[in-house]
Formats: structure tokens, C-alpha cells, sequence
């Protein structure tokens, strides 16, 4: 059925709860998403197919720190240091 609420989370979130992690397949656009499956335990961080919207995140001592800047995970207190960056994979056609 038709969601009461047509905002980009619902909609997002609706489109995981029915197919799973296969939903990012779906999605078009400009986009970066945090999704946290409490169920699972599991995160799922995604931004669109050419990374327009910056996704930055460390894992330390077990927390997962995620933003769109580098700033805010610095004044978190993680540490700098230099990620490789995979390209995403070209989208399916």
C-alpha cells in the first residue's frame, strides 16, 4: 500500500524492508543514505552511483563514526589517515 509519509527516508527504508540490500540497485539519483538494521546489527552506508554526496566514515575501538565532512569525525576524536577509494561499481544495465 501507499505510505502515509512520501519523504526520501520512508521511502528508502520501505524499499529495504521489501528487498533486503538489493534496494540500492533500485535507487536513482543524487543520494547518501545511513541505514541501521537493529535486528541484524548490521549498517549499511551508501551514496549514489557517482558519489556526489560524500560519504566519510572510521571504524574505532568498535564505534562506527559516519558524515558528509571530514571535520565533524575529527572533532569526534578519530584519527586521520588515508583511505583508499574504491570506485563504485558502474550500475547494472
Amino acid at each position: 500500500g501507499a505510505l502515509a509519509t512520501a519523504d526520501d527516508a520512508s521511502l528508502a527504508l520501505a524499499a529495504y524492508l521489501k528487498h533486503g540490500e538489493s534496494f540500492l540497485s533500485r535507487l536513482s539519483g543524487i543520494f547518501g543514505l545511513v541505514l541501521f538494521d537493529s535486528g541484524k546489527a548490521f549498517a549499511l552506508l551508501a551514496t549514489d552511483h557517482f558519489g556526489v554526496k560524500p560519504m566519510n566514515y572510521r571504524i574505532e575501538s568498535g564505534t562506527l563514526y559516519f558524515a558528509s565532512k571530514f571535520t565533524p569525525l575529527l572533532q569526534a576524536g578519530t584519527r586521520r589517515r588515508k583511505t583508499p577509494r574504491t570506485p563504485p561499481p558502474a550500475p547494472a544495465r
